[in-house]
């Protein structure tokens, strides 16, 4: 089972297996040449592809850190790079300029296919079969696209400036998207739509963000009215979160499925039981818009992020106190991440370094430099030894945390 570790900005995707309990990323640092747009791990965890500005495509093999081949074609830069599930295919995605996503054989590098009349491929998901694709364009469409037939499906129109928030369930079936105000849920095998969510009427605007609850049985997403809904997919009984003064920026689910954690442009995060729909604490510090928030892997603490006031935020969940406030970079944060353990995190910031903070104390552990630009995403690895950064240099670091060596 891969996990997708997915940054900030970008889409950069970093994947490790659980099952092995080792991270696959470029180890050591990889220059690319030109901006990298979009990494992505092949599912054996030997090769990554990485996307770049100059329009292509570049598999690098992870033990030797040589690049194997170069896959061309696009005339801008490459958007969205996606493996099919059994490794042997490589999708890319350009801009609005180049409106093409290409199908590229990654063991010959043959080119297979060429799409046009895509508008801004920045998302590309494989179906679990490694059949069809699904792309989402700005026109305002998912496109389905069968790789073995050359053919496509009748496109679903996603009635929204948000045409990259789609989400796939855990178990990789079903696609729920935000049609404005509506959460539609697809059946990938049928492509047939199972059902659609619609809130009450007093919900005039458009949902901004969607997250499924990691055993797929709930669905929730969040508005600019503001409020939040959340939906049982079996039944499709819903309940309302109601509470923020301004627009919903982001939503999560607690590990357990059973809270809900948005996050506002009003300053403030909230925590919701999803069986009750009352909010159990209100997070309020901040002086800026809280673009972020997640929960620690064991459910006690929440982080909050706001680029308007350049701060990180530590809150215990049982009392909503504000335990630290992280503000040792001298820019934006790009993004955090708990450790396994949950004794530290990891942000990444605008001054190209990676922090490491110890939660109790709230003291800055490390200091992981060598990026020449800014930092735009973090992750650890399983174990919580290593963390890999992802920067606007060109490059991919993996770092020991112990020593702080880049490796």
């Amino acid at each position: 089972m891969f996990k997708e570790l997915t940054g900030a900005l970008f889409g950069a995707v970093l994947t490790y297996s659980a099952a092995a309990d080792t991270i696959t990323v470029p180890v050591k640092q990889f220059g690319y040449g030109a901006f990298s747009s979009n990494i992505a791990v092949s599912p054996d965890g030997r090769t990554f592809a990485a996307g770049a500005s100059d329009g292509t495509t570049r598999l690098w093999d992870i033990a030797t850190e040589r690049v194997i081949r170069t896959f061309p074609g696009h005339t801008d830069s490459v958007l969205s790079v996606t493996f099919s599930l059994d490794g042997s295919k490589i999708m890319t995605g350009s801009t609005l300029r180049d409106s093409t996503a290409r199908f590229f054989d990654v063991a010959s590098g043959a080119s297979l296919n060429t799409l046009t009349n895509i508008r801004d491929a920045r998302k590309i998901v494989f179906t679990p079969d490694s059949v069809n694709v699904l792309i989402g364009t700005s026109d305002n469409q998912i496109k389905l696209w069968n790789s073995t037939s050359g053919t496509y499906h009748d496109a679903i129109s996603v009635l929204s400036s948000n045409h990259n928030v789609f989400a796939i369930s855990p178990d990789g079936n079903t696609l729920v998207t935000i049609d404005r105000k509506n959460i539609r849920l697809i059946d990938l095998l049928s492509m047939s739509i199972i059902k659609t969510f619609s809130p009450e009427s007093s919900i005039r605007e458009n949902a901004t963000c969607v997250d499924f609850s990691s055993d797929g049985t709930s669905v929730v997403a969040g508005f600019g009215d503001p409020k939040a809904v959340v939906w049982d997919t079996a039944s499709g009984a819903s309940i309302i979160l109601s509470g923020h003064s301004q627009a919903i920026t982001s939503v999560a689910f607690s590990h357990d499925g059973s809270k809900v954690l948005t996050a506002s442009k009003d300053l403030t995060a909230k925590l919701w039981d999803i069986t009750s729909g009352t909010c159990l604490q209100t997070f309020s510090g901040h002086t800026g818009t809280v673009t972020s928030a997640i929960f620690s892997p064991d459910s006690t603490n929440i982080l909050t992020g706001s680029k308007a006031d350049n701060s990180i935020k530590l809150w215990d969940i049982s009392s909503g106190i504000c335990l630290k406030t992280f503000c040792g970079h001298t820019r934006n944060s790009r993004s955090v991440a708990f450790s396994p353990d949950s004794k530290t995190m990891l942000m990444a910031t605008d001054d190209n370094r990676v922090l490491q903070w110890d939660i109790a104390s709230g003291a800055c552990l490390k200091e992981f430099s060598g990026h020449t630009f800014m930092v735009y995403s973090v992750a650890w690895s399983p174990d919580g030894l290593k963390m890999v950064s992802g920067s606007h240099d060109q490059t991919a670091k993996v770092w020991d945390i112990e020593s702080g060596v880049c490796l």
